[in-house]
């Protein structure tokens, strides 16, 4: 019974192991695609799929990856029971039973080839979890500059055409008239109104990615 329940053990780890594999080929391309895609200009529809093919790997391949190890202490346990009982069997015949064998082959083959496919594949989690944040924080990066930049083409056509009594009539205006040259008023707003919306826009971002890692 033990020895069934190791082999299972340790076929169930290939079937993990070949599927993992797969998941690997996938991971690899993603890191491919983002290399190419992450140019300026930024390739936002193809760097998205490459996004949603990520997180559709990371769970499955996590799973696996959990699989594996639970297979390795399916191992460990039953060759334990298995050692245990071939000694209670030995004393009962009165001399060891030449079964020690499988014992062997299960720690250094079985067992270690099983613990070495785990630690081969552990590393590749890691890359995809750094993957999927370096794509999100790119995407939040080059979407709050075309949001600024936005803004701030739309302010620049906005306020260059307008009078110093206009400028000094609006409310920011109003304030700035007070320590700047009127003549400056219409530029300050432009660049204060340009530097609030980049910082308004950087906020959200921030909060926006803090909420997606909880």
């Amino acid at each position: 019974m033990y020895r069934h329940k190791i082999m299972w053990a340790y076929n169930q780890s290939r079937l993990l192991k070949k599927r993992l594999k797969a998941k690997v080929v996938t991971i690899q391309t993603c890191h491919q695609e983002v290399s190419h895609n992450s140019t300026s200009p930024l390739d936002f529809k193809a760097i998205q799929k490459t996004l949603q093919t990520a997180w559709e790997t990371l769970p499955p391949y996590t799973t696996d990856l959990s699989g594996l190890i639970a297979q390795i202490r399916t191992i460990e346990i039953n060759l334990t029971n298995y050692q245990k009982r071939l000694s209670r069997l030995g004393k009962k015949a009165g001399q060891p039973l030449k079964l020690k064998h499988f014992s062997k082959m299960v720690q250094d083959k079985y067992l270690r080839q099983v613990q070495k496919d785990h630690a081969n594949l552990q590393p590749n989690l890691k890359v995809l979890e750094n993957l999927i944040g370096y794509i999100k924080t790119t995407v939040a990066i080059w979407g709050i500059g075309l949001a600024v930049g936005a803004i701030v083409a739309s302010i620049s056509g906005q306020f260059p055409t307008m009078n110093q009594t206009v400028a000094i009539n609006h409310p920011l205006g109003s304030l700035l008239a007070n320590y700047l040259p009127h003549a400056w008023v219409a530029p300050a707003i432009s660049v204060i109104l340009s530097v609030g919306s980049a910082i308004a826009a950087g906020l959200v971002t921030k909060i926006w990615i803090g909420l997606r890692h909880r």
